[in-house]
C-alpha cells in the first residue's frame, strides 16, 4: 500500500540494528514502505530506506524528534512502531483509525498518566490537577499528517525540552500534550499492542510489544473469557475462581442444573410446560 508506511527509529550502533531486526520481522504480507530513521548506517539487507540524521534530543526523546522532524511525508498515514515490537499479522485497521481520527494509540499499561513514576510533577508545573488523566502507550503510534496532530506533536516535544529535568522519556509527555491540546485520538485495544509483562489477554493478540519471545501459546484459547494471565513470559488460564466470586454457584447451574434440564427438556416440551 503505497500510501501508508510504517516508521522505526533508532540510535546508536545497537539501537539502530534493533529497527533492522525489527523489520526482518515484519510479517510477509505486510507491503508497505518502511522506513529508518537513524544516526549510525544500517548494516543489514532489509527493504527499509535509511533516513540519517544527527539527533538533538535525549534519551528516548529521540524517538519525538525522529516522528516528528524527519518521518517522510506524502503518506495518509504512518505507523511508528518501538523496535522491540512485532506484527503478529497486517494491520491495515490501525491504519484506517489513523486516517479517520488523526491519530490512533493504545492504553499503556501503567494507564493512570499523574500517578506515572514521578510524572505527577510534571502535571503540577503545568497547572493540570491530578485526575487520573488516561496515559497512552506511545511505542506504536499511527498517524496522519493533519494540523491538529502538528500541534499535538510540536507540544509533545516542547514538554519533553521543558520538563526534562523531571522526565527524559517520550511517553508521558505525548499524554500530556494530547491533554493540553484536547485531542482526543482513536483508543486501540490492548490486542494491538499488548506490551508482554504482567497482564490479562482477552482474544486474540495482534501485536506483540516486547523483546521477550512470543509465548507459543499466545491466541491458542476456546473462549476468550475469562481471560488468560501472561505472566513471566508464559500464558496459563485463569479459572472463574480467580475472576469471580460465584465459582462454586457457576460451576453447580452450568454442571448440574443445565444439563439436567437439557435432559428433561424434550419431556417438558411434550407436556407444554417448557417452550
Amino acid at each position: 500500500m503505497k500510501d501508508q508506511a510504517i516508521l522505526f527509529v533508532g540510535w546508536g550502533a545497537k539501537g539502530t540494528l534493533d529497527a533492522e531486526l525489527a523489520v526482518q520481522r515484519l510479517p510477509s504480507q505486510v507491503e508497505r514502505d518502511t522506513y529508518i530513521v537513524s544516526d549510525h548506517p544500517l548494516s543489514l539487507k532489509t527493504p527499509a530506506h535509511h533516513i540519517p540524521v544527527d539527533f538533538a534530543a535525549e534519551h528516548t526523546l529521540r524517538k519525538a524528534e525522529a516522528i516528528v522532524h524527519h518521518a517522510p511525508s506524502g503518506y495518509s498515514s504512518i505507523l511508528y512502531l518501538d523496535s522491540d515490537i512485532t506484527l503478529l499479522e497486517d494491520v491495515p485497521y490501525i491504519f484506517e483509525k489513523a486516517e479517520r481520527h488523526g491519530l490512533a494509540l493504545a492504553i499503556a499499561p501503567t494507564y493512570s498518566l499523574d500517578e506515572y513514576r514521578s510524572f505527577g510533577k510534571v502535571l503540577e508545573r503545568e497547572g493540570v490537577p491530578s485526575l487520573s488523566q488516561l496515559q497512552y502507550q506511545a511505542g506504536l503510534i499511527a498517524f496522519s499528517e493533519t494540523e491538529a496532530v502538528r500541534r499535538v506533536f510540536n507540544k509533545w516535544i516542547e514538554l519533553g525540552e521543558k520538563h526534562s529535568d523531571i522526565w527524559v522519556r517520550d511517553q508521558p509527555q505525548l499524554s500530556l500534550a494530547l491533554e493540553l491540546c484536547d485531542f482526543q485520538p482513536f483508543v486501540l485495544s490492548k490486542n494491538y499492542n499488548f506490551r508482554g509483562i504482567f497482564e490479562p489477554v482477552i482474544g486474540k493478540v495482534r501485536v506483540w510489544h516486547s523483546f521477550s519471545p512470543v509465548p507459543d501459546n499466545l491466541n491458542s484459547y476456546s473462549q476468550p473469557y475469562p481471560p488468560r494471565l501472561l505472566a513471566r513470559g508464559k500464558i496459563r488460564r485463569l479459572g472463574r475462581n480467580e475472576t469471580h466470586g460465584d465459582a462454586l454457584s457457576f460451576f453447580f447451574t452450568t454442571k448440574v442444573v443445565n444439563r439436567a434440564y437439557l435432559r428433561v427438556k424434550p419431556l417438558l416440551r411434550a407436556l407444554n410446560i417448557s417452550r
